[in-house]
């Protein structure tokens, strides 16, 4: 949902980039606005773009960061540069700097909608470069990158899952410089498919933007992008943009997103929790069966305890569950098919519960980690713990998934700083006993993320 609504939000703004006699500044910054990421978590994005016609090129580059204060309410920045050229003139620099604020509540499931709010400030390249013309024997200006002014937006949107590989949405929004000169009503449409699973998507929107006052003209853009997940949290979005306007441009771009939640950080022995908000409830009776692995764990046992102590907040009630194991009916995981088989079984079998919470562990490990160092003189050592698990939340009455991802946390022990000439070998290595409850602490913070993705999921 938050990768379409960027879409859209790159249609709202980008419409006017088109134009090459006016000054963009930030209001062709596509990654300002994001609706933020999940509770906990960071959102950063890298995109580039190469649009061209007969007579004008337009490299744009963009970078912005989101970060998620919880329960849907998020800030962001971002910036750009651009390059333009044609007619034998060319100009490059930094266009306005964007900070914005976003509220998307969670009405119910399947249907989400937010308010946007952003503040453009004039930190772009002013100057507007002349250049001779000998071919039309004129003086060309090319457009000053910075609005020298204040602005702000404002946009509502809606997004609806129509099945969990479909979803499609609109949005509406208004733009006004600070002396009211410029401005412009918004709005658009947009639609996301992942008809092979999460891993690939393909986007596809359309935006419109409609000039009240000023002399920024009326345009259309059309957009499409399919996105690749690579790694946990990490994405390429490569595809094609179209701006359709008096001088319309045309190309390629591709798009870098990375996003990832805060590391909880402890320092030496003590292990440093911060206070967690109140989360959207869930409701009704889950099942909670042990995580498999395919390797040894730590202490599985300890990891089934913090993921059920971890969703009292979530459910009415939470209920271990020793075995996923029905009699009659072994539980299969190999084809949706057989998973379906097992979760009626299950249903069948506890007629008391909602929900069934199926976890696999697909990575735990301790590993030295970057710590502060002052090569020859002074370091302070560090260890990182990790914990990955696959997770799937069934609703055991309609036997519909209503979530499934990787869920990843992370935990890390800064040793104690000294001087490098006299620190000790046996330092350098973790004891069993730090490390064990550096493996607890993640453990903990990987019953939060779990609680907290599903708290969130649409």
């Amino acid at each position: 949902m938050r990768v379409l609504f960027n879409t859209l939000i790159i249609l709202a703004l980008a419409g006017l980039a088109g134009a090459q006699t006016w000054p963009s500044g930030a209001i062709s910054d596509p990654d300002a606005g994001l609706p933020c990421p999940p509770a906990g978590t960071l959102s950063l994005r890298v995109s580039s773009a190469m649009l061209s016609n007969e007579v004008w090129t337009d490299n744009r580059s963009k970078f912005s960061i989101c970060m998620a204060l919880g329960r849907g309410l998020g800030i962001s920045a971002a910036s750009s540069f651009r390059d333009l050229s044609g007619h034998g003139a060319y100009q490059r620099g930094i266009e306005d700097m964007r900070v914005g604020l976003s509220y998307w509540p969670k009405l119910v499931p399947g249907l989400s909608t937010g308010v946007n709010g952003f503040f453009a400030i004039p930190t772009g390249y002013r100057t507007q470069e002349s250049y001779y013309d000998e071919a039309g024997n004129t003086t060309r200006t090319l457009p000053a990158f910075s609005l020298e002014q204040t602005a702000g937006e404002l946009y509502t949107g809606a997004a609806w899952s129509l099945a969990p590989a479909a979803e499609v949405s609109a949005f509406a929004g208004y733009f006004s410089t600070s002396d009211k000169v410029q401005q412009a009503f918004r709005w658009g449409l947009g639609a996301a498919v992942a008809p092979f699973g999460p891993r690939v998507t393909a986007e596809f929107g359309y935006g419109q933007s409609l000039t009240r006052t000023g002399d920024f003209p009326t345009t259309e853009t059309f957009a499409a992008a399919l996105v690749l997940k690579v790694v946990r949290g990490f994405s390429l979005a490569p595809g094609v943009w179209a701006d359709l306007s008096d001088d319309p441009l045309y190309g390629a771009s591709l798009g870098l997103r990375l996003c990832t939640p805060v590391a909880r950080m402890t320092t030496g022995k003590d292990n440093v929790t911060a206070p967690a908000s109140p989360l959207p409830r869930l409701g009704g009776t889950v099942l909670v069966p042990p995580p498999t692995s395919a390797r040894d764990l730590a202490d599985g046992n300890e990891l089934w305890q913090c993921i059920q102590g971890s969703l009292v907040e979530t459910f009415d009630q939470v209920s271990a569950l020793p075995t996923l194991d029905v009699p009659g009916v072994p539980f299969n995981d190999e084809s949706e098919e057989s998973t379906q088989r097992s979760v009626r079984a299950l249903a069948s079998a506890h007629p008391e519960a909602d929900w069934v919470l199926i976890s696999r562990v697909e990575r735990e490990d301790v590993s030295r980690g970057r710590g502060l160092k002052i090569p020859l003189l002074w370091e302070q050592p560090a260890w990182t713990a990790q914990c990955r698990l696959r997770v799937r939340l069934i609703n055991l009455r309609s036997g519909e998934t209503h979530f499934q991802d990787t869920v990843e946390a992370r935990t890390t022990h800064r040793g104690e700083a000294r001087l490098t000439a006299v620190a000790a070998a046996d330092k350098e290595v973790l004891s069993m006993s730090a490390s064990r409850e550096l493996t607890f602490e993640v453990y903990r913070e990987a019953g939060r993320v779990i609680a907290r993705e599903l708290s969130y999921a649409p």
